[in-house]
């Protein structure tokens, strides 16, 4: 058998982006549990410095109490009013000299996960959202709108009319907040503050951020040849972008049969690694059993193809 290197992936990466057209001051503060989004829009001589921009809003509307399982709330600086909103200093925001607005809020609790249902899932890319004036969504797993087109997320976002200044990669679905890496979108003239530290800064034209430096992917391994009629056993294994085996991943690999019979579509994962069989039932010698895997809602990670002889 291969033998593979085995550790534990790094923790969690923070890549900034200077890309978001929105001109707005973004923070996010991440706790144990808990990622809080804000958006700050400065204001000049009085006046919020963006065309097309209304402080305050009249009443609540429907999505100002959206709630996403039972932990993540909307708040608005002045949800019931008209009245002036009053300036934040721009000192207390580490922008000296300037005054802001808070445009949104929006908070983004995991201590009940369990009530996101099949949406919290591994492998995930969880988007904030926000419109042209300012108004942030409620965050939402992007893979379920992508995974049966299989289409780009910047597709759906031009579709939507939205830009996104914040994304949060899940790798796998148990491990804690710490180790989700954050993708945040800023304005080159704002920029980011809060409580977490860059990590990397990528260039405005680059259209991706690797899915491996972010991600785990899947290796599978299994015998040269299976009989026809014949069971082979393959190891899957949940690997870092190195190819090392993330000693420490736990969960279920979703399993596609292209050519052959899978008595079980998920292959349970302890350790980093876990195995599967699959049948060459009437497949005939120089046909090949194919397997695709995949983590949560992204299929084909990897796949393997056994010839039949």
């Amino acid at each position: 058998m291969l033998q593979l290197l085995r550790r534990v992936m790094p923790m969690s990466q923070v890549i900034i982006m200077e890309r978001l057209e929105l001109p707005v001051l973004v923070e996010v503060v991440r706790a144990v549990t808990q990622l809080t989004l804000r958006l700050y829009e400065e204001v000049v001589d009085g006046v919020p410095n963006r065309r097309g921009r209304i402080s305050g809003r009249a009443a609540l509307d429907a999505e100002a109490v959206a709630v996403i399982g039972t932990q993540a709330s909307r708040k608005f600086p002045v949800p019931l009013s008209l009245s002036p909103v009053p300036a934040i200093q721009g000192d207390t925001l580490g922008r000296p000299g300037r005054d802001f607005l808070m445009l949104d809020e929006m908070l983004f609790d995991l201590a009940d996960r369990d009530s996101l249902g099949k949406e919290w899932s591994d492998h995930a890319v969880w988007e904030f959202r926000v419109s042209p004036d300012g108004r942030l969504h409620s965050p939402f797993n992007r893979m379920v709108e992508t995974a049966v087109a299989k289409t780009v997320g910047p597709w759906h976002r031009l579709r939507g009319g939205h830009l996104c200044p914040l994304r949060v990669m899940v790798p796998l679905k148990a491990w804690p907040l710490a180790r989700f890496s954050l993708l945040v979108n800023t304005h080159p003239d704002f920029g980011l503050i809060g409580t977490i530290e860059p990590t990397e800064t990528l260039p405005s034209d680059v259209p991706f951020v690797p899915r491996e430096s972010v991600f785990p992917s899947l290796k599978l391994i299994g015998p040269a040849t299976v009989a026809p009629n014949g069971i082979a056993v393959v190891e899957v294994m949940v690997v870092d972008g190195e190819g090392a085996v993330i000693t420490d991943a736990a969960s279920e690999v979703l399993l596609e049969a292209v050519a052959g019979i899978l008595p079980r579509t998920r292959a349970v994962i302890t350790g980093g690694a876990g195995t599967f069989k699959v049948m060459a039932l009437c497949l005939e010698a120089g046909e090949a059993v194919r397997v695709k895997a995949g983590l949560g809602l992204f299929t084909g990670l990897a796949d393997i193809s056994i010839p039949v002889a």
